[in-house]
């Protein structure tokens, strides 16, 4: 069993999702600490002070479930390998992580091969595991979404604001080891800066 989670922010809904996520899966386990890192600003809606970063966003996603579970804002990084090497740094420092040998790393699912190959580096000190969260929903996969190609998946490819959903759907589904023979095209729009 894992010692600590981490969740590693990006905007505004991805954290949002990611929060809620990994909620689910602590609020059995009121103990277990989250370390919730993102340094970058995000802007709430209808709030006096709507900017704050993803950490104390998705702390407050966690705290309006009623979880009073330790937490640990990480509120510097930027990136994801700097996700990782500030909350290493967070657990050497804080003694009540002292004890720390497992841990869980919640990411998006089309971040998880750079995630993996970073927390291989920079947490190797540590057993880690990574737990994927899809932009799809959890428990529904690309391939799924695209067979059939029925309507409503038509109407879902052109809905406003679905082509960034769709390259993040793609992302995931290469991530999920597909390779370029299945899909051509595909490492040119996972390698594309945008």
């Amino acid at each position: 069993m894992t010692d600590l989670y981490i969740v590693l922010g990006c905007g505004v809904l991805e954290s949002k999702r990611r929060a809620k996520y990994a909620a689910e899966i602590v609020s059995k386990m009121p103990t277990i600490p989250l370390i919730l890192t993102g340094g970058m600003p995000v802007t709430i809606p209808f709030l006096q002070h709507p900017k704050v970063t993803e950490a104390r966003y998705m702390e407050k996603v966690f705290r309006k479930r009623g979880l009073e579970n330790p937490i640990y804002l990480e509120e510097e990084a930027k990136t994801t390998a700097q996700n990782l090497l500030h909350s290493r740094r967070l657990i050497e420092e804080t003694p009540d992580l002292s004890t720390v040998k497992e841990i869980t790393i919640i990411n998006g699912k089309a971040h998880l091969p750079r995630t993996r190959w970073l927390s291989r580096l920079l947490l190797r000190d540590y057993q880690v595991t990574e737990i994927p969260v899809s932009i799809l929903g959890n428990g529904s996969s690309v391939p799924e979404l695209l067979h059939g190609m029925g309507l409503e998946t038509l109407s879902y490819l052109f809905e406003i604001g679905a082509r960034r959903k769709n390259k993040s759907a793609l992302l995931e589904w290469i991530a999920d080891g597909k390779r370029e023979e299945e899909f051509p095209g595909a490492s040119m729009v996972y390698n594309r800066k945008n």
